[in-house]
């Protein structure tokens, strides 16, 4: 598996995301600073330093360094807070998901762009509903404030078995978050959902990535990719807000796109 993760400053300078991989288990850690709240990017690293340092021990307990986290943002009193997003490999193919508050992860296999219908990429499942109210308002984070009920983390675990390979993205809500995929009706009783710009753009770079690099695939490579994805994000005026991306991709998705070639 391959794992990586990049953030991109836009606004409050308050995401911050992190990757770490140790001889056995590999882990991205993403957090999203509240915004209301002036100090909400220290807090951000606050988080995601302490998960770095645990996330790959043999006794790594997610609720436990989160608490850890909490206790040291309000010792050093920062007025601040965050969401989360990790993913933490705890298998040779599966992972195990975290999530406090908003943004977005979704599941594709490593055929997603294959369409019959358009050239759009839409084959993929949203796994994170977000902890948020009807209006918007953040139900669970990890903050200065924060009680059980605001850090109580949802936890999913994936094993990954498809034979064209697994893909899972997270983001911040920077980027994307289901609650903003409203649900419509058209004048002739059709629904359709809002679908993201920035997720098709991203869906579609990740294409022609896989499609270029198949080959000579490298970890740093990847790295490389969320790096310029999110750059041309904030240049294309796509990015009102920070941003960060992280990205969790199997073998098989990259002999896949190599056994397109021969198509």
């Amino acid at each position: 598996m391959y794992f990586a993760a990049k953030h991109k400053d836009v606004k409050l300078a308050q995401d911050y995301a992190d990757c770490i991989e140790s001889e056995s288990k590999r882990a991205l850690i993403i957090c999203d600073g509240i915004g209301e709240f002036e100090q909400s990017g220290i807090a951000a690293k606050i988080v995601v330093e302490q998960l770095i340092n645990t996330a790959t021990k043999d006794d790594f307990d997610i609720k436990l360094s989160i608490k850890e986290a909490q206790k040291e943002i309000s010792q050093k009193n920062i007025t601040g807070g965050t969401t989360l997003l990790s993913a933490i490999q705890s298998g040779k193919q599966s992972i195990d998901i975290h999530f406090l508050g908003n943004g977005g992860i979704i599941h594709l296999y490593g055929n997603f762009a294959t369409n019959p219908y358009s050239d759009l990429p839409y084959r993929y499942a949203e796994l994170m509903n977000p902890h948020v109210t009807p209006d918007g308002a953040l139900i669970k984070h990890i903050s200065f404030n924060s009680g059980e009920l605001e850090l109580d983390v949802s936890t999913l675990n994936m094993s990954f078995n498809s034979h064209t390979g697994d893909i899972i993205l997270l983001f911040s809500d920077g980027i994307s978050s289901l609650e903003e995929k409203a649900i419509m009706k058209t004048d002739d009783g059709e629904l359709w959902r809002h679908e993201n710009e920035s997720i098709q753009f991203i869906l579609k770079q990740l294409n022609n990535f896989l499609i270029r690099e198949a080959d000579g695939f490298t970890a740093d490579g990847l790295n490389q990719f969320l790096e310029e994805v999110l750059i041309s994000m904030k240049d294309g005026g796509m990015l009102e807000d920070d941003a960060s991306l992280g990205i969790v991709l199997t073998e098989n998705v990259i002999n896949w796109y190599k056994s397109r070639k021969n198509d």
